[in-house]
């Protein structure tokens, strides 16, 4: 029998003309264009950490801010790589 929970499939494909990330050939990236992505990021960890005490585990909304804090936390791991790679 259902029992009327929502799963969430996540899928992430990085298409042939951005795989220059997972080799150390490419275009440098900007450090002003990474301290932005840096700030989003952080802002993206903040605000759904505070969201996430105030919620019911079992509901959606629960559910999407765990999400976004992952998606913050690999976002912010990324761009502190490129910047690192690309300052050096």
């Amino acid at each position: 029998m259902p029992d009327g929970r929502v799963h969430f499939a996540v899928i992430i494909w990085i298409p042939p003309e951005c795989r220059w990330v997972r080799h150390r050939s490419g275009p440098p990236m900007d450090p002003q264009t990474g301290r932005t992505g840096i700030a989003a990021a952080l802002f993206m960890i903040i605000t759904s950490m505070m969201l996430i005490p105030f919620q019911d585990p079992d509901s959606a909304s629960f559910v999407l801010s765990v999400l976004t804090l992952g998606m913050g936390i690999i976002f912010f791991v990324i761009l502190v790589i490129m910047i690192r790679r690309s300052l050096g």
